[in-house]
């Protein structure tokens, strides 16, 4: 019976992310940090009790994560570089073009957008990069950094994607290996459309325009 018993909460703990490793998951909280102007959910953690430390997507780094544990903290590498109106390893002063949020959060995974502007002369789509991580509690990591480009076909190309598999260790963040992308800026299918209606098919009864407001 106590086999059984113990069986039972060993499954029941797996399936709820908190077997013998610890829990295993993301949440959104508010970091000590000085700013006061942000509010309760205002960064993002990944608990990796199994590994004994954290992956945190700080608004002091405009979100860039690092790796914390008892050892000590490490950044991820900054592929894109960036720079803003900020300094440091926060360019972006007030995270006005930075986000990160979390899109999947299971037992086994979590999936993490961290999306920004690299460049504050250019705050164009083209000009954004979007980056997301997928997470396993191993501490491997699949990251993967798309650019923003000025035609949607090279946007959405496949190989417009740089890829790089990481793993956390006891002392840092070890690179499997890093993909470069390698857009190929082909020609885009063209869309058929419709033809455009040049008549009316029915005329209002009545319609009202808005002002300005201001």
């Amino acid at each position: 019976m106590r086999l059984l018993l113990a069986a039972i909460l060993f499954l029941t703990m797996t399936l709820n992310g908190l077997a013998v490793g610890g829990k295993f998951g993301a949440y959104y909280t508010r970091l000590a940090f000085s700013d006061k102007h942000t509010g309760k959910f205002a960064d993002v953690v990944v608990r990796l009790d199994g590994l004994g430390g954290q992956i945190i997507f700080p608004r002091q780094s405009s979100y860039l994560p690092l790796w914390k544990n008892n050892n000590g903290a490490w950044y991820f590498d900054q592929l894109v570089p960036r720079k803003g109106d900020g300094d440091g390893i926060r360019p972006d002063a007030l995270n006005k073009y930075s986000y990160v949020r979390v899109i999947e959060n299971k037992s086994q995974r979590v999936i993490v957008h961290f999306r920004y502007m690299p460049d504050f002369d250019n705050v164009a789509p083209e000009g954004v990069v979007h980056e997301h991580f997928t997470i396993l509690p191993s501490g491997k990591i699949t990251r993967t950094i798309r650019k923003g480009t000025k035609r949607f076909d090279d946007f959405i190309d496949p190989k417009n994607v740089t890829i790089q598999t990481i793993q956390l260790e006891a002392n840092g963040i070890k690179q499997l290996s890093l993909i470069e992308a390698k857009p190929q800026h082909a020609d885009g299918e063209p869309v058929i459309g419709n033809p455009a209606k040049k008549v009316c098919a029915k005329r209002p009864i009545a319609w009202w325009k808005f002002d300005e407001g201001l």
